[in-house]
């Protein structure tokens, strides 16, 4: 699969190339961009490839900026889910050694499952009904 990539971005670094090369007149042209809403601007004239670099550049930024909201909910439902994790992992601490299995190895299985139970589910309905035990119901 690793292969697979490589040989992936070759074949486009490649056919990036070839169509640089082939066009080199067009990438080569000078032209200034003006715009006219209240007042007349005109840009300095520049070689049509660095338009494109400049606006490719643009993209990323504005992609960049947009994708920056989205990982900072993600930070502080992280911080959110640790602090659960931590406070479950203090209670969990047993007293006393088991036989079977280290304390800590006991506390972080427990931590684990009760943070996945209290970890609300994107899926999932926020307004979900109990569940009866089959053993109380008789």
């Amino acid at each position: 699969m690793k292969k697979l990539k490589v040989g992936f971005w070759i074949i486009i670094f490649v056919l990036l190339v070839l169509i640089g090369y082939q066009n080199i007149e067009f990438f080569s042209t000078q032209q200034a961009i003006s715009l006219d809403i209240i007042k007349h601007f005109e840009t300095k004239a520049l070689f049509i490839g660095y338009w494109l670099l400049i606006c490719f550049a643009a993209g990323l930024i504005v992609a960049y900026l947009l994708n920056m909201t989205s990982r900072l909910k993600l930070k502080k439902k992280i911080k959110i889910l640790q602090a659960q994790y931590d406070s479950v992992l203090a209670v969990a601490q047993p007293t006393a050694q088991d036989d079977t299995a280290s304390g800590s190895e006991v506390a972080e299985e427990a931590a684990s499952q009760d943070v996945i139970e209290m970890a609300p589910s994107s899926d999932a309905d926020t307004t979900e009904t109990p569940k009866e035990d089959p053993e109380k119901i008789e």
